[in-house]
Order: structure tokens, then C-alpha cells, then sequence
């Protein structure tokens, strides 16, 4: 580390410096807005999108279109893998709705989801467990053996 004036650390002294300024525009309301990201590349099937503290799985394929639409919903594509923030998962079922919803119906129907999941209180259950449980069922069921038939 640097030394400034009279043994202070310049470590010290920027941060020092960066309190006063946070301070003066805490202090004056000059605080900047962050631009959204930008919308990125089209999810994969069985990974998540963001939008504030929502969490959606991604169920379907969905093309550029709906991708598009989401992403002017700030929907978003996480950035970080271990993200700490606590999200509230939309329900497995509302990604289905919304993408088999024609392009009419499609505002309708996720102004209803997004409403239903702000009147309804946060998942005990986080979204990696109800997926893994959603895996499960789907090994067990391609592998389970046919049901005999009696004659």
C-alpha cells in the first residue's frame, strides 16, 4: 500500500473520500439511476430469468419474439451464479401459460400472473427444490416399468 500524507494509507484516504461523496449526493438527491442491462442472448430451457426480486423458470422453448417482450418486461437473464438476493419464484406453471398465450392475450395473462404473485406471500420452498422434485417425477417416470395388463 501507498503512503500519503504524514503515514495515512492512501487506501484510507479514498475511502474517506468516496463517504464524503456518496454523502454529498445522498445529501443532494444526485444520485444517478442505473440503465437496465441489456436483454442479452434468448434463455436456455431449465434456466431462470430475473426481474427485480421475481424468479421465473424458464419451462418452454420460446422464440425471439417472446424473448423480446419479456426482456421490454425487464425480464432479465441472471448475472451472477451465486446470487444471495432473495427471490420470489413465479409458480413452474406460469412460464407455460404465458408462452402458449397468443400474442392478443399474452399482456392479459401476465398482468394476472404478475398480480397473483404479489398478493401471495414468499415460496418456503426455494425454486432448486421444486425443480429437483419436478426432476425426479420425470426419471421415475421414464424409467418406471409398463403397468402389466391382466387378461
Amino acid at each position: 500500500m501507498g503512503r500519503g500524507h504524514e503515514g495515512v494509507s492512501v487506501d484510507v484516504m479514498h475511502l474517506s473520500y468516496e463517504k464524503l461523496k456518496n454523502g454529498f449526493r445522498n445529501l443532494f438527491r444526485i444520485r444517478q439511476k442505473r440503465r437496465p442491462l441489456p436483454p442479452g442472448t434468448r434463455p436456455l430451457v431449465d434456466t431462470y430469468i430475473c426481474r427485480g426480486n421475481l424468479k421465473m423458470l424458464v419451462t418452454h422453448e420460446m422464440d425471439e419474439a417472446l424473448w423480446h417482450w419479456l426482456a421490454e418486461r425487464n425480464w432479465r437473464k441472471p448475472t451472477m451464479p451465486n446470487d444471495r438476493r432473495q427471490y420470489r419464484y413465479l409458480p413452474l406453471k406460469a412460464f407455460k401459460v404465458i408462452v402458449r398465450a397468443s400474442e392478443e392475450e399474452r399482456e392479459s395473462i401476465y398482468q394476472r400472473v404478475m398480480a397473483a404473485r404479489t398478493r401471495s406471500r414468499p415460496h418456503s420452498q426455494s425454486a432448486e427444490v421444486v425443480r429437483s422434485k419436478l426432476l425426479r417425477h420425470k426419471v421415475a417416470r421414464q424409467h418406471s416399468p409398463a403397468p402389466a395388463i391382466k387378461r
